[in-house]
């Protein structure tokens, strides 16, 4: 991820620390930190994990931490080392069900999270209602929930908790 690589002799986590302190002096803007889910899952769990904690010395806003992918005690000690820091538990899913939703938002919270983020990608418009109906369970935490793709657009509209927003002078990966 950023700790085995050298850019331009800098070490990556010193460059990430760079990057942060232009941002804040520069911005008003809430700094959240994270990695998409395809980035995690190709780097080697220590480094996430290096990653996670240096994000935590960096005090950001907000810290976007992929449940599934650490051990749970590792997110409760990201949990109890922060200060000001609000860690967000992330999913990805492929179906809005109510239960699975309940499950994901008692785990984060027992997890000590603040908030809870679940997205997938929109195959139909249908599937902005089905998030609509599964979100609707979860009374526990804040809930961020919404679809990807030019079909899930509706539901970023709909979303209320920390919604996503994109220009279209940006290069996007996810599906439109």
């Amino acid at each position: 991820m950023l700790a085995h690589c050298k850019r331009n002799g800098l070490d990556r986590l010193d460059y990430l620390s760079q990057q942060v302190a232009y941002i804040r002096r520069f911005s008003d803007l809430l700094l959240i930190f994270g990695f998409n889910k395809e980035t995690v899952d190709r780097v080697p769990l220590d480094c996430y994990v290096q990653v996670l904690f240096f994000s935590l010395r960096l005090n950001v806003k907000c810290l976007c931490v992929w449940i599934e992918s650490l051990p749970e005690e590792v997110v409760r000690t990201l949990s109890r080392r922060r200060t000001a820091t609000k860690l967000i538990g992330c999913y990805i899913t492929n179906v809005w069900d109510a239960a699975r939703v309940s499950k994901q938002a008692d785990q984060t919270a027992s997890l000590c999270c603040d908030i809870i983020r679940i997205t997938s990608n929109a195959l139909t418009v249908k599937d902005n209602f089905d998030l609509l109906r599964a979100v609707t369970v979860v009374d526990l935490l804040p809930i961020s929930a919404f679809n990807w793709g030019a079909l899930g657009r509706l539901s970023r509209c709909l979303n209320q908790v920390l919604s996503p927003v994109e220009h279209r002078s940006l290069v996007d990966n996810r599906a439109s």
